[in-house]
């Protein structure tokens, strides 16, 4: 395996401290895998040898911390699959005593592999309070609160506190100054982030706020922070005045000025004097505005003035002198008192809330370990002991607690790998300046090793030169600012991708600028042409296998910097037809399934409410007109409502009603009738899940573009309300409501996003990791969100506040604009790191657009307008004219229209309902398994699937786990076995993974035991697969929905490997096999639906077809022929399915 020098030095360093800064594409998750590989075979060597190898260690030594689960189970799957290697070359060793070491050795650290720590932060405090429960006085089996359970069980806990009437007198004078929403929002953000502050809790923390000289102790900040200014100022000040021209160069004003000057700077000491007394002494010193005329006479001077006075005299603007009245100092200390109490009593409630039902959320994992850590040197001594190795990837996204359990634990050794340039997560307490403050604290410690790791293997030269010459202007370290370690400095990637095609002259980015008045509109419609232009008649700009091709839509992933956009973006993407997908992250609650399964639960839960009445009357069940809502109002009697009309059932009787509009009607009424009342029984999930199938929601959504995605989405939303644990419909609904109102980032449901030949559509957070042939970064001149929090929280000044007083004047805390200050800045510094990760996650072409709102007459080929501030457009601008080098990387196009084109054919469109209920037919559905049943027995087909006959009552061709004494359904046995393997390929252990499985089994004659040891020994086999030169795994659990023959197919394909540009399907059977030749016979028509629903779908060309009868491990790999004619059998065997089904046909039509 080869790595880079710098790779190679931070895998093999044998300092006790190594920090790396990985940039982009750098490869540092394999640099972790091998690091983490390593240190094992020192370890090894050490054996071997009898040496002592200091940085050797086992895999139960060695702790990996990674940012989430999802990177954790990946680095486990990587670290065994190079174990897994590594036995093998073992293997091949001569025997002796050396290789019977070796081999003991390694399977060893393959077992304990399965119980390493290699997870989360939380998850490690978890563990460690778990081994440590006595010490830490906390139940051995206490539960873990999740983030949704946790956003619910809070604003319960503040609405329950307001609903008590004494309460809400004593805290009433506050909802005079703000809202009560503002208030809860800044009362849970404040839990939360003194949560993640290692020095006190919420009770110390409003103890130190209510003292009565907290005013004081924010006008002497407010004083020592001027005086820093000044400080600063005065430095700067005498190391320009050596460039000033001498003094007896120059006349007039200019000498008196430099003169007066430079006596001030050596005569006065800012540190004592009063700031403000100081800064007055300046001023009189200095000229109270520039002359042009000294840009010829004394360019440094003038500089000097333009640069360094002018900063001085804009910060003392806006923190200058500054005076509370008295009544106002009175109202602010008012508001801290009552704001502190209410947080105070939220705190308590809500850990008392927590402590009864024994349950701890994500900050008290935190809090309690470190607490634990630093109040118990026993187990401090234990940790030490047991773990030698502390590796924490995503650094640059780490906070204050972490640092402090590095800092406790105090192991051995301690590898850090973070991008300061990455770090986007400041919303969930992530400190970009922890890292800054470790690299500069480690610097020059003989025993730590800093490595820049900077070598790109992602992108290609062409964008890897645009970043470095944009970055290198925007991320520009200011060491003199006061707010200098909010800063990175930027240090450039190195491009490993330099062919030819790949560098200059060739261009790989462009910006596309829409000048034109309330621009966002066109601008989706620019962008969506792009795609178009790309797809259909663009040049070969993927580069796959060294091969340079045109882009298909799957190519493509366009990265959003919010959602306020989406709607209109998707449209835009719709009305070309263009498919597409929005990946997990973005308003899941507002997806358009959630809210229409929602209706329909709030029509049944208050069914005369006319709001929830015309709102799923509109919805894409039974699809109303505004036009039909018009006739209704005007048709029904002035005396009756719509909810009377329709739900007594007036509208039957009503022999004038339109005939469409009656038809709706009663579809709807059958559905009022058959679930008002509705009572929540003990099974809430299949209630719901009955709800969803009755009510026509569920068939509506198969026949959308990304079906699957969709119901998959609406079983989630089910998931969550059953989480509840309420039998409340009520109670249920407000739940999601709450959740809704927090949940911004809550994600579609997991595991289950298309692979198919589809856009890409995320937000950058989303994407940071990933890459893709070709990114597209529209909005660039989007607006960032600005902070109207009024009472802050700041882990220097505590608290700080503004409000409006009876005259409507704007007062505050003397820190207020500080804090302000700082924040803006922060968040404009985090806003450049985002840009960075949006344009490093394309790997061989980026497009940018962006739109401005002026009128333009002139010619504007090659002109670039400002934009709106602090927006990316506007950093980009400011790049463009700092750096003429940028210009060399980048393609500029300006547009005052969309262009047209000749709108050529699409390689696949996208599908709508049409929902005219009078005279539409819905196209039958059909499962893989459906289908494959009928062609091999139409009668069992009949019996099963028209009859719903159960399948166990067949013959022994189902999949299905027996033993003497109990038994569980086959096609469920084969479920179970199917996702233990799932689980395993995503990196959990082979034990995780059934107990994860079986953790869904509540049979009560199901021996758990004997059901685990089948599981175990069909894994067993599955393995074996890893054996063999099958390609790449690319996916699992393919979900498809092609239309074929005049019905809808849908099914799940296994496994997909790609070898050479071509494709592998893989399906999984746990049958017990008596005739091999039979049950290869039997799954024909499946395995061949999976080539055509893959090709049709995906695009790609599948080479092979496979079954793997498990029981018979690698042996029973069967690759199937395939013949084209055999489609035409498949698609005739649909055409007979359709016609019996709709003729009604009885089991003897169906011997076919």
């Amino acid at each position: 395996m080869e790595f880079n020098p710098e790779q190679k030095q931070a895998i093999e360093s044998k300092k006790r401290q190594i920090l790396i800064s990985a940039g982009a594409g750098s490869g540092k998750t394999r640099v972790l895998t091998e690091r983490f590989f390593y240190l094992c075979n020192k370890k090894l060597e050490e054996k071997l040898s009898g040496k002592e190898e200091p940085i050797g260690a086992e895999v139960k030594e060695i702790v990996a911390i990674t940012f989430t689960e999802k990177a954790a189970r990946e680095m486990k799957t990587r670290i065994g699959k190079r174990i897994t290697k590594e036995l093998e070359e073992v293997a091949k060793w001569p025997e002796g005593k050396e290789k019977e070491i070796a081999l003991s050795f390694w399977q060893k650290q393959k077992e304990e592999l399965d119980f390493s720590i290699i997870t989360t932060f939380h998850s490690f405090c978890y563990k460690l309070l778990q081994n440590f429960a006595f010490n830490a006085q906390l139940p051995p089996t206490f539960t873990l609160l999740d983030q949704r359970g946790s956003k619910l069980l809070k604003n319960r806990v503040f609405n329950d506190l307001l609903e008590k009437e004494s309460n809400f007198k004593k805290w009433k004078p506050l909802f005079s100054y703000y809202n009560k929403d503002a208030i809860k929002k800044w009362v849970i953000a404040f839990y939360e982030q003194i949560g993640e502050n290692p020095q006190y809790d919420v009770e110390g923390f409003c103890e130190k706020i209510t003292s009565p000289n907290f005013l004081d102790f924010q006008w002497q900040m407010l004083i020592e922070f001027k005086r820093n200014l000044l400080t600063d100022f005065y430095q700067r000040a005498e190391d320009c005045i050596k460039d000033f021209p001498p003094i007896n160069s120059v006349t007039g004003t200019l000498k008196k000025y430099f003169w007066n000057l430079k006596n001030h700077i050596e005569k006065v000491d800012p540190n004592k004097l009063h700031p403000d007394e100081c800064y007055q002494l300046l001023l009189e010193v200095m000229p109270s505005r520039k002359n042009q005329n000294w840009l010829n006479s004394a360019p440094d001077f003038y500089e000097f003035y333009e640069g360094v006075f002018k900063d001085l005299k804009g910060s003392w603007k806006e923190y200058g002198k500054y005076e509370l009245k008295e009544e106002n100092k009175k109202e602010i200390i008012e508001i801290i008192e009552l704001f502190t109490d209410l947080l105070s009593s939220f705190a308590k409630e809500y850990n008392l809330r927590k402590e009864e039902g024994g349950i701890l959320d994500f900050s008290d994992l935190q809090k309690r370990a470190i607490a634990l850590l630093g109040e118990e040197e026993e187990v401090r001594k234990w940790c030490r002991k047991n773990y030698k190795h502390i590796m924490i990837d995503e650094f640059q996204d780490t906070n204050l607690l972490q640092l402090k359990m590095l800092e406790y634990i105090d192991p051995q050794y301690r590898f850090i790998v973070g991008d300061g340039k990455q770090s986007i997560y400041r919303f969930r307490g992530a400190d970009v300046t922890i890292m800054n403050s470790l690299q500069e604290s480690w610097q020059g410690n003989e025993h730590t090793d800093i490595i820049q790791m900077g070598r790109n293997y992602r992108n290609c030269d062409g964008i890897i030169g645009f970043v470095n010459e944009l970055f290198k202007t925007l991320l520009v370290k200011d060491k003199s600012s006061n707010y200098s370690k909010y800063y990175i400095e930027y240090q450039p990637l190195i491009s490993n991708r330099v062919e030819e095609f790949e560098k200059l002259p060739n261009k790989k980015v462009e910006l596309l600028i829409l000048n034109q008045e309330n621009g966002e509109d066109t601008e989706y419609d620019l962008l969506a042409q792009k795609i178009l232009e790309l797809v259909n008649t663009g040049p070969e700009l993927v580069k796959e296998d060294k091969i340079w091709r045109k882009p298909n839509w799957r190519d493509i992933a366009i990265l959003i910097q919010g959602r306020t956009q989406l709607s209109l973006l998707q449209r835009k993407l719709r009305e070309r037809n263009i498919p597409y997908y929005v990946h997990g992250g973005i308003g899941f609650f507002n997806k358009s399934e959630v809210q229409e399964y929602l209706n329909i639960l709030r029509f049944i839960n208050r069914p005369w409410e006319e709001l929830y009445i015309l709102a799923l009357l509109r919805g894409p069940l039974f699809r109303m007109r505004m036009e039909d809502f018009f006739y209704l109002k005007n048709h029904i009697p002035k005396d009756q409502s719509l909810a009377t009309y329709i739900l007594t059932g007036v509208f039957s009787k009503d022999e004038k009603l339109n005939k469409d509009i009656k038809e709706k009607l009663t579809a709807f009424y059958q559905m009022f009738t058959k679930y008002v009342p509705f009572y929540l029984q003990a099974d809430v999930k299949e209630a719901l899940l009955e709800i969803f199938e009755y009510s026509g929601l569920k068939r509506v959504l198969l026949l959308q573009p990304n079906s699957l995605q969709s119901i998959k989405n609406v079983e989630k939303l089910i998931d969550i309300m059953v989480e509840q644990k309420t039998y409340s419909l009520e109670q249920l609904l407000e739940n999601v409501d709450i959740l809704a109102s927090l949940s911004d980032k809550e994600g579609e449901a997991e595991g289950e996003i298309p692979e198919g030949n589809m856009v890409t559509i995320m937000t950058v957070h989303g994407s940071k990791g990933l890459e893709f042939p070709v990114v597209f970064l529209p909005g660039l001149n989007q607006k960032g969100q600005s902070d109207s929090t009024r009472i802050k929280y700041d882990e220097e000044h505590l608290l700080v506040l503004k409000y409006r007083d009876k005259d409507e004047e704007e007062n505050y805390t003397p820190c207020f604009k500080v804090v302000s200050k700082k924040e803006t800045l922060a968040d404009i510094e985090e806003s450049k790191r985002l840009f960075y990760v949006a344009l490093t996650r394309a790997r061989d072409y980026l497009v940018m657009t962006s739109h401005i709102k002026k009128d333009i007459t002139e010619d504007i080929k090659d002109i670039v307008q400002e934009g709106t501030k602090n927006s990316w457009y506007n950093m980009l601008l400011e790049g463009l004219k700092k750096n003429e080098n940028l210009k060399d990387y980048i393609r500029i196009k300006n547009f005052t229209g969309v262009p047209k084109t000749d709108g050529e054919t699409l390689e696949k469109e996208s599908f709508y309902m049409k929902l005219d209920i009078q005279d539409w037919e819905i196209p039958l559905t059909f499962s893989v398994s459906e289908v494959m049943m009928f062609i091999n027995d139409p009668v069992k087909y009949y019996d099963y699937y028209i009859v719903k006959i159960d399948p166990t009552f067949f013959d022994e061709g189902i999949e299905k786990y027996n033993s003497e004494n109990e038994f569980l359904a086959g096609m469920k046995f084969g479920t179970l076995v199917h996702r233990v393997c799932e689980l395993y390929d995503q990196g959990y252990s082979e034990e995780e993974a059934v107990e994860l499985v079986l953790e869904g089994i509540d049979e009560p004659w199901v021996d758990k035991g004997e059901l685990e040891r089948e599981i175990l020994k069909l894994l067993e086999k599955y393995k074996e697969i890893g054996n063999i030169e099958i390609g790449e795994h690319v996916a699992s659990e393919w979900s498809f929905t092609t239309e074929l023959a005049g019905a809808y197919i849908v099914g799940e394909i296994d496994k997909i490997y790609l070898k050479n540009g071509k494709y592998h399907l893989l399906d999984l059977k746990t049958n017990v096999i008596n005739n091999l030749e039979e049950q290869i016979e039997r799954y024909l028509p499946q395995i061949y639906l999976y080539k055509m629903a893959f090709e049709r779908e995906f695009g790609g060309i599948v080479e092979n077809v496979s079954l793997l009868f498990l029981r018979e491990g690698i042996k029973g790999l069967k690759t199937i022929a395939t013949d084209v004619n055999y489609g035409q059998k498949i698609e005739e065997a649909i055409k007979k399915m359709i016609a019996l089904k709709k003729s009604g046909a009885g089991r003897d039509e169906w011997r076919v």
